[in-house]
C-alpha cells in the first residue's frame, strides 16, 4: 500500500511537470503569434538580419518575420522592403542599417507605435494614415528624430550621423537638439549630431552672381557693376539647394534644369529667349549634396544696343517637380570700355 502511494505521487508530479511545459509552449507560441511584427519583402543582394539577443547576422528571406529588437542591414547594391503590421512600408536602400526599436499595439485602445533607429544609410518611409491620435511612427537617427502621422518621407543618414529629412507628402515633425521644426511637402531639413534642425526649405536657387567667366564650383569672376561691352558673354552663376535625390546602389542622383530664359532689352522689348532645357545632372554621388551649382551665359552680339537688360530664368527640380525662378539685371555699354 505504501509503495502504491509513492507511485501515485510520482505519476502526479510528472503530470504537473507536463502541464507546466505545455503551458510554457503555448505561451511562447502565443507570444510569437500575437506580438506585432514586420515582414521582409523583395530582398535583393546582401540583406542581413540579426535577431534580438543574437550576435549572428543571417541572410534575410522574403516573408521572414521581424520583431521588436531585431536589426536589418543591406550591403552594397542591395535593397529590401519591410512591411509593418499596420500597413506602413519602409524601403531600405544599399549600405543601410536599422533597428526595429519598438512595435506595439495598446491592448485597450488599439493605438500603434513604430519606432525605428536608422543608424546609417537611406530609407523611404511610406506611412499609413494614423487615425488614432495616440498612434505614431518615428525614425530616430544619430542627429534627431522624425515623427509622422501618415505621410511619405526620405531619411538620409551619413556615416558621421549628419541627417536629412525630405518630405514627399504630408508633414514631418523633425526634432534635434531639443528643437522641433515642421517639414512640409517638398521641403527638407538637416541636422548634425548635437545640433539643431536647419530651417525647412523647398527647392530654390540662391547665390546668384553676374560674372565675366565661370571656371567651376564657386570659381568665377564677378564683373564690376554687371557692365558688359557688346560682343562679350554675360555669365550667370547660380546654385540649386534643397534638391530631392534618388538613391541607387549606395550612390545618389540630383537633377535640375533651366526650363526657360527670357532677356528684355533696354527698350523693354523681348531681346532673346530660349526654351531648350539646360540640364544640371549629377549621378554616382557618394553623399547627398547641399547644393548643385550651374551657370549659363548670354551671348551679346557685337551690335547689342547699349542700356539695361533684364534676364529671367525658370528652373525645375526634375526629380521632385518643384520650380523656382530668378531675375537678374546687367548693362551693355561700349562707352565703359576703351
Amino acid at each position: 500500500m505504501h509503495k502504491h502511494r509513492k507511485l501515485i505521487v510520482s505519476v502526479g508530479s510528472l503530470l504537473a511537470v507536463a502541464i507546466i511545459v505545455a503551458l510554457v509552449i503555448v505561451l511562447v507560441v502565443n507570444r510569437g503569434a500575437t506580438a506585432p511584427s514586420a515582414t521582409v519583402s523583395s530582398p535583393t543582394g546582401e540583406v542581413l538580419v540579426q535577431k534580438q539577443g543574437s550576435t549572428t547576422w543571417i541572410q534575410a528571406l522574403s516573408g521572414m518575420k521581424l520583431y521588436e529588437g531585431d536589426r536589418l542591414k543591406t550591403g552594397g547594391n542591395s535593397t529590401t522592403e519591410i512591411i509593418f503590421f499596420e500597413g506602413s512600408v519602409v524601403e531600405v536602400e544599399s549600405d543601410s542599417e536599422i533597428l526595429l526599436d519598438e512595435m506595439t499595439i495598446a491592448p485597450n485602445t488599439g493605438s500603434t507605435s513604430i519606432h525605428l533607429n536608422q543608424l546609417v544609410g537611406h530609407t523611404v518611409n511610406r506611412v499609413q494614415k494614423l487615425v488614432d491620435s495616440a498612434s505614431n511612427y518615428e525614425v530616430e537617427t544619430p542627429a534627431g528624430s522624425a515623427v509622422v502621422r501618415g505621410t511619405a518621407f526620405k531619411s538620409y543618414v551619413r556615416d558621421d550621423g549628419y541627417t536629412i529629412i525630405y518630405c514627399n507628402e504630408g508633414a514631418v515633425w523633425f526634432t534635434a537638439g531639443g528643437v522641433t521644426v515642421i517639414v512640409n511637402e517638398g521641403e527638407w531639413s538637416s541636422a548634425m549630431p548635437g545640433g539643431t534642425p536647419s530651417t525647412p526649405s523647398a527647392f530654390h536657387i540662391e547665390n546668384v552672381a553676374i560674372c565675366s567667366d565661370v571656371r567651376g564650383d564657386r570659381d568665377y569672376t564677378i564683373i564690376p557693376y554687371a557692365a558688359f561691352a557688346p560682343g562679350e558673354k554675360a555669365w550667370i552663376y547660380f546654385e540649386a539647394s534643397s534638391l530631392e535625390w534618388n538613391a541607387s546602389n549606395g550612390t545618389y542622383e540630383v537633377w535640375y534644369r533651366v526650363t526657360d530664359v527670357k532677356v528684355d532689352g533696354s527698350d523693354g522689348q523681348l531681346y532673346m529667349s530660349g526654351t531648350n532645357p539646360a540640364d544640371f545632372h549629377r549621378t554616382q554621388l557618394d553623399i547627398v549634396p547641399d547644393y548643385l551649382w550651374g551657370a549659363l551665359y548670354i551671348d551679346l552680339p557685337p551690335g547689342a544696343p547699349s542700356g539695361y537688360y533684364k534676364a529671367e530664368l525658370a528652373f525645375q527640380d526634375v526629380i521632385s517637380g518643384e520650380t523656382d525662378s530668378i531675375t537678374v539685371y546687367f548693362s551693355v555699354s561700349s562707352d565703359n570700355f576703351g
